[in-house]
């Protein structure tokens, strides 16, 4: 994710926002391929809501 800075960024929203969020398919479905997120059409979400409470936790320190 540090070398991917798009993919960082759409992991990073998907993570501290609380809705379902609209992601561009390939960012998507790479993030999804990691386990990172669950998808609900062409919206994203955390794949559990642990990775939301620790992300967000994790992000807002760098």
């Amino acid at each position: 994710l540090e070398e991917q800075q798009e993919l960082a960024f759409a992991f990073n929203t998907a993570m501290t926002t609380p809705e379902p969020v609209p992601l561009e398919p390939i960012l998507a479905y790479k993030l999804s391929s990691m386990g990172l997120i669950q998808l609900d059409g062409n919206k994203a979400m955390p794949s559990y809501p642990l990775y939301r409470e620790y992300f967000q936790q994790t992000l807002r320190k760098r």
